[in-house]
């Protein structure tokens, strides 16, 4: 499956749940993100979360560090790793519709 496919996917997803809300949708905004990371904000924010944080890796936390921070390396262009996101955004008015009549 491709990225682009997964992205329809969940968009088809997202809007068959809305649609079976009393829910409608207003549009659909895409927008694109784009950050230049490198090696060292990578890691420096891996510290920080709660499954790669230092002290879960205790006396092995330095050669983890260095085995991270060398397959960042591999993978950068220049020391620089690019990270293309594609963001969408379904602003959602609630109780707009009526679903059925009543009896």
């Amino acid at each position: 499956m491709t990225a682009t496919e997964c992205t329809d996917t969940a968009s088809e997803r997202l809007t068959m749940e809305v649609e079976d809300t009393a829910a409608s949708v207003l549009a659909e905004h895409r927008f694109t993100v784009s950050r230049a990371w490198t090696p060292d904000t990578v890691v420096g924010c891996l510290r920080d979360t709660d499954f790669a944080r230092p002290d879960l890796f205790t006396d092995r936390s330095v050669a983890c560090e260095a085995k991270v921070r060398w397959l960042l390396d591999a993978h950068s262009h220049s020391g620089v790793l690019r990270e293309n996101v594609t963001c969408t955004v379904l602003p959602v008015l609630l109780s707009t519709r009526h679903r059925g009549t009543a009896s």
